[in-house]
């Protein structure tokens, strides 16, 4: 069974000629299909894409293409603004023995987890486990003022933060700032696995500690 889908898609594709197609909606889908096929009729711009059993179809229009000539999805490029939040990037477990969680969690995922690491400026023993395209970080306490170790002597273990991976952390943090949530570091700092991270109060966000993270510019590699 193949599902046909209608998509208005929040993107400008610049024709090779300097001619623009407009589209309305969300453009995230198009990096995620592998297959694009596009046709234009005059100055109406028409597409498919196939992923799998469903079928994408878009409809755009030039508004200054003054004559009609071949294209294909190799002469059109998608313009696309900052995504803001793009992901969970992992979900962090406060853990109080990290070997035996990373015996646990094996079993539980069926897989080893890909790398450990110690943050000494957060105090902790990281490992990692991969789940599709989002990690497992289990946290474990180095030092008595760690803020793992308050959370497990206040919460027990548990889920301790849900990070979200961000295009530019510094315009995250803004957004955030002016739409009245609360930051716990004005600065962004070294976190694991390469990031530069901030953190948002619990207060402000219904009691979940939030975490932004976006790539390292610069980064020590292990």
């Amino acid at each position: 069974m193949v599902s046909v889908y209608y998509l208005c898609i929040e993107t400008q594709f610049v024709h090779q000629s300097g001619a623009t197609a407009t589209f309305d909606g969300h453009a995230d889908i198009l990096l995620l299909l592998p297959s694009l096929l596009f046709f234009q009729f005059e100055n109406s711009l028409y597409g498919f894409i196939r992923n799998g059993d469903h079928i994408f179809y878009l409809y755009g229009m030039f508004g200054n293409l003054q004559q009609e000539t071949p294209v294909s999805s190799k002469r059109f490029r998608p313009k696309i603004q900052n995504n803001g939040m793009r992901k969970i990037e992992h979900l962090g477990i406060a853990v109080a023995d990290l070997k035996k969680s990373n015996e646990l969690f094996q079993k539980l995922l069926g897989k080893a987890p890909f790398k450990s690491e110690r943050v000494e400026g957060e105090g902790v023993e990281t490992s990692f486990f991969q789940v599709g395209e989002t990690k497992v970080e289990l946290l474990q306490a180095t030092r008595e003022d760690s803020p793992i170790a308050k959370f497990i002597e206040k919460r027990a273990e548990g889920v301790h933060h849900i990070a979200f991976d961000v295009e530019d952390i510094h315009a995250e943090m803004a957004r955030l700032k002016e739409a009245g949530f609360e930051l716990l570091n004005e600065v962004p700092k070294k976190g694991a696995d390469h990031k530069i991270i901030v953190f948002l109060h619990p207060r402000s966000t219904n009691g979940v500690l939030i975490e932004l993270c976006q790539d390292d510019p610069n980064p020590i590699r292990d």
